[in-house]
């Protein structure tokens, strides 16, 4: 495969994964590919000389690529020109993708992978209509760090107060972050 022919797939692997076509587990231990979408069918109607193989073969170098690149080491047997054209484009397309990959890949807890919410109403029984209160119930999807591809669910029912000081609280940690990151 020429480079010009791999920063095409390149290209399109970005662009598929920014629309969610295509998607990675990050573990521990190993990686996981995940198309959401046929691509022996999808393709070929993107261009012709597309073969599913080869999508998949540039798919998987671009995932190790970022996995050691996350965790600070140097992709061995990949030339440097392809690590060149990975970071300019997926990289640079994609610019928390090394953060999620290097939390995925090296943390010994377990992992967020999704969060939504329900509100609930508690209402009389005698006139179903009249709201007594509310609450949200705050569903958390998150994954075991050794095996990726196991989600777990935890759900809690919060108050409105309880989930003022669940927001505060993480308001304070992205503020500690940026000024970290300064």
């Amino acid at each position: 495969m020429t480079l010009e022919q791999f920063r095409r797939y390149v290209e399109l692997f970005s662009q598929f994964y920014k629309d969610g076509k295509v998607g990675a587990k990050w573990g521990r231990e190993q990686v996981y590919f995940r198309p959401t979408i046929d691509l022996d069918e999808e393709l070929p109607k993107i261009d012709s000389t597309f073969s599913e193989e080869e999508f998949v073969d540039v798919a998987f170098i671009i995932l190790k690529v970022v996995r050691d690149l996350s965790n600070g080491v140097s992709s061995k047997n990949i030339d440097e020109a392809k690590i060149q054209i990975i970071s300019e484009i997926f990289l640079n397309q994609n610019e928390d993708v090394l953060e999620h990959a290097r939390i995925r890949s090296t943390s010994v807890i377990n992992t967020f992978e999704e969060i939504d919410y329900e509100i609930a109403t508690k209402r009389s029984k005698e006139d179903p209509n009249y709201i007594i209160g509310t609450s949200v119930i705050l569903s958390l999807v998150y994954n075991d760090s050794i095996k990726p591809d196991s989600n777990h669910r935890f759900a809690l029912e919060l108050s409105t107060k309880e989930l003022k000081e669940i927001v505060k609280v993480l308001e304070e940690a992205v503020d500690t972050i940026k000024k970290i990151d300064r």
